[in-house]
């Protein structure tokens, strides 16, 4: 089977690319790790929220995190309690 020219230099960049992207991928994947301190951040706001009080740190309104997910944590907190066990 004869290939065109075209045909392998179209082959040569696939493979270059798919390389690039594999090396990125390796080198970002130590960085692809959440922060440790999340679930830190969002407990207190589902405390605040089970307790009536709103969206606050320390007694003052925040919008830094999204509202979501404190949202789903708060029913769990007022009946569970703020914390582990």
């Amino acid at each position: 089977m004869i290939t065109s020219p075209r045909r392998r230099v179209d082959l040569r960049l696939l493979t270059v690319l798919l390389l690039a992207l594999a090396a990125r991928l390796l080198l970002a994947a130590p960085r692809l790790q959440l922060p440790p301190d999340d679930p830190d951040n969002y407990l207190p706001l589902a405390v605040s929220l089970a307790s009536g009080k709103g969206l606050r740190y320390n007694d003052r309104p925040t919008a830094y995190r999204p509202p979501l997910y404190p949202l789903l944590l708060a029913p769990l907190a007022a009946i569970f309690g703020p914390g582990p066990a």
